[in-house]
């Protein structure tokens, strides 16, 4: 087999466009993963503003779940810009190997 070349099912495809491929299939996944806590944060504010309005729990335990919301977006949000920066290098450093 041709150096650069992999084979998958019959079909040769270059490398590049398999470390593509491979990008874009974990940039999908990690999306999907931040869309999971995404979800889980805005329930958490549903259940926040559910529990204020009928004044079903004290206000420091309001606004703990208040702060844990906001913690969980962060943290969400940092890990994922982090996961598609350490992913798009790994792509570049492996297209750079490549070539040399």
């Amino acid at each position: 087999m041709p150096t650069g070349l992999r084979r998958q099912r019959g079909i040769r495809v270059p490398a590049s466009i398999a470390a593509a491929g491979l990008l874009l299939f974990q940039i999908v996944l990690g999306a999907l993963i931040f869309a999971a806590i995404g979800v889980v944060a805005v329930l958490l504010n549903l259940a926040t503003n559910f529990c204020e309005l009928h004044h079903w729990a004290q206000p420091w335990v309001i606004q703990g779940m208040g702060a844990l919301e906001m913690f969980l977006w962060a943290i969400d949000s940092i890990c994922f810009a982090l996961f598609v920066l350490a992913e798009f290098r790994n792509f570049v450093t492996r297209l750079w190997f490549q070539k040399v």
